[in-house]
C-alpha cells in the first residue's frame, strides 16, 4: 500500500511537473474499490504529511477541504465497508489532522458498482432520495471527471458477475486476440476487469497513472498475451513488482528456501504501476522485479523502498506473448525450435466433465449399479431424485429426460483415472453426462487396448510434474484443474469391435511428417510405443524440467529430438522403465517395498504420518510401513500423493485390493525417485 502511495507520489513529482506531487491541487485520484478506505487513508496521509513538510502547514485545513474533499474519489459496492471507509476517513482527519467535517461537507467515496456506468435507480425507498445522488455523482465520476490517479487493491473473483454491458465491451479489447483459445474465462476475473476499467479511465484523460495490488497471473498467463499488448500499446512506462507467493502453485525462492504470500491467500501476487506520460515517450518500456522470500522480509521492503530505489530490470516482451516477467531469451529461442507435443500427436482433448462425479463414480461396482437403479425406479418423482442424489437439472441435462434414455449396461461401467495414481468406476453414458461434456469421440479410443499422455496447458506448479500415463479414461480435474490427455492409437469401428479387439483397425495418433524425418535421420522407423516413451523419458529428466521451467509453464511442453538414434533408443527405454511403474505394471512392484503388517477392519480415519518410524498411519493400529519422508512427500500435480488417495477413502474401509495397491504405488514412488 505504502510502496503504491509513495511511488505514484514519486512519479508526479518526477515525470508529470508536479513538485506537490497527490497533494496537487491538480491530481484527481480514485480508489475504484475501496473496501474501507485503507489505501485513501494512505493517499490522505501522504498529502497531508506533503503539505507540512513543504512548509504549508498553516494551508493544511485549506487543503483538507479545496483538495482532500474534492478531489480524493473511492467507490465501493458493498453497504458495510462503503459506510466504515466514511468513518474511518472521517476519523482520520479529525484525530491525525484536526479536521472535523462540517455540516454540508463529506468524503467523495460513493456506493456504486466501478464496472457498472448507467445510472441504477435504488430500490430501497427509505433512502432512495440519497442513493439517487449518491449514483449520479459516480456516474458523473466515471463519465466526465478527468481521473489522474486510480489506485488500491481490487477483488479477485474468476467468476465475476460484473457483466455489465460497458465493461465486457471494454474487455473485448483484451480478448481479441485469443478469441479461438478453448478457455478464455481467467479474462474474466474481476481483476482484470478493474484493470481495463483503470486503463479506460487514464486513456479518457490522455494522461495518468494507475497501480494495483493484485493477482499476478496476468504478468505470464498464455491467456493474457493480448490484455498485455493491449496495455503495452496504451502506456509509456510499465513496472511489475513480482511479489510470488503463491501456494497454488507451490512457490519456492530460486534457493530453494520457503516463499511466502505477502496476504494470507492462495494466490501469488504482484504489483504494477502503468504511466501514461503527458508528453508521450516511446510506448510501452517494461520493467521488472522479483521479490522472494518470507512475509517479513517482503512487507519490510514495500515499506521501506518506492519505484526510485527498487533495482528494475528492463525487459523486452517478444510479439506474440509479451510476458512481463524475465526470460532467457536464447534459452527460449532454442525451446521454440523443438516439437510441440500437441503438434507431435495430432488430436488430443480435456479429460470428462461429468457436472456430478459423486454420482456416476464410485470406487465400488455394486454401489454403482444400486444407484443407478434408484435413479430409474418410478417411485421416486424427478423431485425427490434430486434431493437424494443432490443433483441439479442444468441448462444442458435434465433429470427427466435421462431417466428414459438411460439402460442399465455393465459394459458401460468404465475404469477411470481420477486422481494421480487413484482410478475409480465410472458410468459412462453420454445421457448422463452434460451434452459436450463427455469427450466421447476421443475417450472411446481407451475402450480398447491404448496409452495416453496425460498433460496440462498451463500447469500449476513452480516445478513442472504433470506428467503421468492413463489406459482409461480421464477426468478433467485429474490435475487439480483442466487436463488433457493425447492417446497414443486411434481405433477405426470403435464400437463394432469392442468384443474383438484382435479386429479393431487402429492407427497411430501421431504426426505423419514427424515419423517420416525421425526415419531419415535415424535409418529405421520408430514405432509409436518408442516415440511415446521417448517423450516421457525427455519429461521426467531433472535437466530438462530445470532448463525450461518458465516456458513449461505457459503451454504444453516441447520435444527436443535427438539425431542420435542410440540415444533415442536409450531415452525411451527409460522412459517405458518410469511409464510402466506409473501404470503399476512393471516387474520391479512384483516385490513390495513397503508393507501392512497388522491385521484390523482397514478403516481409513485420519490419516497421520510419523517420520520418525516411517509409518503412514489410516487409524490408531494400522498403518503403512517403510515409508520414507520423500514418499510420503512425493507430489503429482499439487496432490500428495499419498495423502490425497487416503483423503478421498476416509470414512472407508479399504479392500484387499486397495491395500494393495497402495503398497505398489508407495514401492512405485521409491523406485521412480
Amino acid at each position: 500500500m505504502s510502496f503504491i502511495v509513495n511511488s505514484v507520489h514519486r512519479l508526479l513529482k518526477e515525470r508529470f511537473g508536479l513538485p506537490m506531487g497527490l497533494a496537487d491541487e491538480r491530481v484527481k485520484i480514485l480508489d475504484p474499490a475501496c473496501g474501507t478506505g485503507t489505501f485513501l487513508a494512505e493517499v490522505i496521509r501522504t498529502i497531508c504529511q506533503e503539505t507540512i513538510d513543504s512548509g504549508k502547514r498553516g494551508i493544511l485545513k485549506n487543503v483538507i477541504k479545496d483538495h482532500i474533499l474534492e478531489d480524493v474519489y473511492g467507490f465501493e459496492l458493498l453497504m458495510a465497508p462503503y459506510a466504515m471507509a466514511h468513518l474511518k476517513l472521517s476519523l482520520l482527519l479529525a484525530e491525525e489532522w484536526k479536521r472535523q467535517l462540517q455540516e454540508g461537507e463529506r468524503l467523495k467515496i460513493y456506493l456504486t458498482n466501478a464496472l457498472e456506468k448507467k445510472l441504477v435507480e435504488p430500490s430501497y425507498r427509505l433512502f432512495e432520495e440519497a442513493l439517487t445522488r449518491e449514483s449520479r455523482a459516480a456516474y458523473q465520476v466515471k463519465e466526465e471527471t478527468p481521473i489522474l490517479v486510480v489506485l488500491g487493491n481490487p477483488p479477485y473473483s474468476v467468476s465475476s458477475y460484473n457483466k455489465s454491458e460497458f465493461i465486457e465491451g471494454l474487455m473485448n479489447d483484451y480478448k481479441e486476440d485469443v478469441r479461438g483459445e478453448r478457455n478464455i474465462q481467467p479474462l474474466s476475473d474481476d481483476y482484470i476487469k478493474f484493470i481495463r476499467f483503470a486503463q479506460w479511465k487514464i486513456d479518457q484523460g490522455g494522461k495518468g497513472i494507475f497501480s494495483y495490488i493484485s493477482n499476478n497471473s496476468y504478468f505470464s498467463g498464455l491467456i493474457h498475451r493480448g490484455m498485455r499488448k493491449k496495455l503495452i500499446e496504451s502506456f509509456d512506462e510499465i513496472y511489475l513488482l513480482n511479489l510470488h507467493g503463491s501456494t497454488r502453485i507451490g512457490e519456492t525462492c530460486p534457493d530453494g528456501s520457503r516463499d511466502e504470500n505477502i496476504f494470507d491467500i492462495k494466490q501469488g501476487n504482484g504489483i504494477g504501476i502503468f504511466v501514461k506520460l503527458p508528453q508521450p515517450a516511446e510506448k510501452g518500456e517494461v520493467k521488472y522485479y522479483d521479490l522472494y522470500g518470507l512475509r517479513e522480509v517482503k512487507t519490510r521492503t514495500l515499506l521501506e523502498n518506492d519505484i526510485k530505489s527498487i533495482q528494475w530490470e528492463k525487459l523486452k516482451p517478444s510479439e506474440k506473448f509479451f510476458f512481463f516477467i524475465k526470460r532467457d531469451l536464447e534459452k527460449e529461442k532454442a525451446y521454440r525450435k523443438f516439437s510441440g507435443i500437441d503438434k507431435i500427436f495430432r488430436i488430443h482433448t480435456s479429460g470428462v466433465k461429468t457436472h456430478r462425479d459423486h454420482f456416476i463414480t464410485d470406487f465400488n461396482k455394486n454401489n454403482l449399479i444400486s444407484r443407478l437403479n434408484d435413479f430409474l425406479n418410478l417411485r421416486y418423482s424427478d423431485d425427490e431424485i434430486s434431493s437424494l442424489f443432490n443433483i441439479k437439472n442444468t441448462r444442458d441435462w435434465k433429470i427427466s429426460e435421462a431417466r428414459k434414455e438411460l439402460k442399465i449396461d455393465n459394459e458401460k461401467i468404465k475404469n477411470y483415472a481420477y486422481k494421480p495414481y487413484d482410478n475409480k468406476l465410472i458410468y459412462y453414458d453420454e445421457c448422463l453426462i452434460d451434452r459436450g461434456c463427455s469427450r466421447m469421440d476421443l475417450m472411446s479410443n481407451f475402450f480398447l487396448d491404448n496409452l495416453g499422455l496425460i498433460l496440462m496447458r498451463k500447469p500449476l506448479t513452480t516445478y513442472w510434474d504433470q506428467v503421468l500415463l492413463s489406459k482409461y479414461i480421464i477426468d478433467i480435474n485429474f490435475y487439480k484443474f483442466q487436463t488433457y490427455v493425447f492417446p497414443l492409437y486411434i481405433y477405426k469401428g470403435k464400437e463394432q469391435d469392442k468384443l474383438y479387439k484382435e479386429m479393431a483397425e487402429r492407427e497411430a495418433n501421431l504426426n505423419p511428417e514427424l515419423i517420416k524425418a525421425l526415419t531419415r535421420a535415424y535409418k529405421s522407423q520408430p514405432t509409436p510405443e518408442e516415440v511415446l516413451f521417448y517423450c516421457y523419458g525427455v519429461f521426467h529428466s531433472d535437466t530438462y524440467r530445470r532448463d525450461y521451467q518458465e516456458f513449461l509453464r505457459i503451454d504444453f511442453p516441447r520435444v527436443p529430438f535427438t539425431s542420435d538414434y542410440r540415444l533415442f533408443r536409450q531415452i525411451a527405454e527409460v522412459g517405458e522403465k518410469l511409464g510402466r511403474l506409473h501404470l503399476l505394471e512393471s516387474p520391479l512392484l512384483d516385490k513390495s517395498e513397503a508393507e501392512y503388517p497388522v491385521e484390523g477392519d482397514h478403516l481409513v480415519e485420519k490419516p497421520r504420518y510419523d517420520p520418525e518410524t516411517q509409518r503412514l498411519y489410516i487409524n490408531q493400529t494400522q498403518y503403512f510401513g517403510k515409508v520414507p519422508p520423500e514418499v510420503w512427500e512425493f507430489v503429482v500435480g499439487g496432490y500428495q500423493v499419498l495423502r490425497s488417495y487416503l483423503r478421498y477413502r476416509r470414512g472407508r474401509n479399504l479392500s484387499g485390493a486397495e491395500v494393495e495397491h497402495l503398497l505398489k504405488v508407495i514401492t512405485a514412488i521409491k523406485h521412480t525417485l
